[in-house]
């Protein structure tokens, strides 16, 4: 039989071993739990970006999170942990008095030590946010065009899908953007003596620039719309 003392200091030097390693990693810093869920310890360069005029060991993990995503955090976590579920939460840390989003991936410490019991690997994600959070600014202000140009504008993906189509491509085309998104725009809009050259047009690896031709409108089925797509 095991000797429990032995699996007790075993876990203990691993954790210990671990926070070493972390303490010599720039990008990543390491969190140590106790059971309440306070700071047990922290990396040396981790500490010093929360708060170095503060003592973080001793505080409620909580209170290094930025209170919009406190909720992130599983009430329950440590029983998670201990009963084999992984838990990943991505939030903002309070670091100086800037909030910082940070990757936390949360790992028990089995068996159980006192003062012991979870870490936290901490990453930084704060140009992925910052990049993610660029891009959605970029898209409404593309929506926005989109919905007040006077001229009609169509999105396809590379398969000839429709993504996007404003309300002036509605006005000239007759189909409604909930009608058409997903469609394969060649049956929407191209004239069937063209499609087989709109699919090869589509097939070549160049950039593809739609200098002229003609398309249909369910507005006017009877005679081609003269159109320009660049």
């Amino acid at each position: 039989m095991t000797d429990p003392t032995l699996s007790q200091d075993a876990a203990h030097a691993v954790a210990l071993g671990i926070l070493t390693h972390f303490q010599r990693q720039a990008d990543q810093g390491l969190i140590v739990l106790d059971e309440r869920l306070h700071v047990a310890d922290v990396t040396a360069s981790l500490d010093a970006r929360l708060d170095p005029d503060a003592e973080v060991r001793g505080q409620p993990l909580l209170e290094l999170i930025h209170p919009e995503d406190q909720a992130a955090v599983p009430d329950d976590l440590l029983v998670q942990l201990h009963s084999g579920q992984d838990v990943h939460v991505e939030v903002r840390l309070n670091t100086r008095g800037v909030a910082v989003w940070c990757e936390l991936d949360f790992l028990p410490v089995t068996p159980p030590q006192p003062g012991m019991w979870a870490l936290a690997i901490v990453r930084d994600i704060t140009p992925r946010k910052t990049a993610e959070q660029h891009a959605r600014t970029l898209e409404a202000r593309r929506d926005a065009l989109m919905e007040v140009a006077m001229d009609a504008i169509v999105s396809i993906d590379r398969h000839g899908r429709v993504v996007a189509w404003n309300p002036a491509a509605t006005t000239m085309f007759g189909y409604t953007l909930k009608e058409v998104l997903g469609q394969q725009l060649s049956a929407l809009i191209i004239r069937p003596a063209d499609r087989d050259a709109h699919q090869r047009g589509m097939a070549r690896p160049a950039r593809r620039v739609w200098r002229g031709g003609a398309c249909r409108s369910r507005r006017c089925t009877r005679r081609a719309t003269p159109c320009r797509s660049n």
